[in-house]
């Protein structure tokens, strides 16, 4: 895999130019002062910039108000 390149538009997305020139996005966070990045999609999947920044937003908000979300598996105290 190659280095991450962060969004100039949206803050804790990045992506990762593959072989065949297309991008892989990922969404990153810190929890409890642990960073995680997780992968959401490739563009040819028709996976964008915005839809992450959503994907990320989802599951923060999912986080701090303890509903169970699909992207983020952690365990609450």
């Amino acid at each position: 895999m190659g280095q991450f390149i962060k969004s100039k538009k949206y803050t804790g997305v990045s992506y990762s130019l593959l072989k065949n020139n297309d991008r892989s996005y990922y969404i990153s966070y810190k929890i409890n002062g642990k960073f995680t990045r997780i992968h959401i999609g490739k563009q040819s999947e028709g996976v964008n910039e915005a839809f992450c920044h959503q994907k990320r937003n989802d599951s923060i908000n999912s986080i701090k108000f303890g509903d169970g979300s699909p992207v983020v598996n952690t365990k609450k105290k």
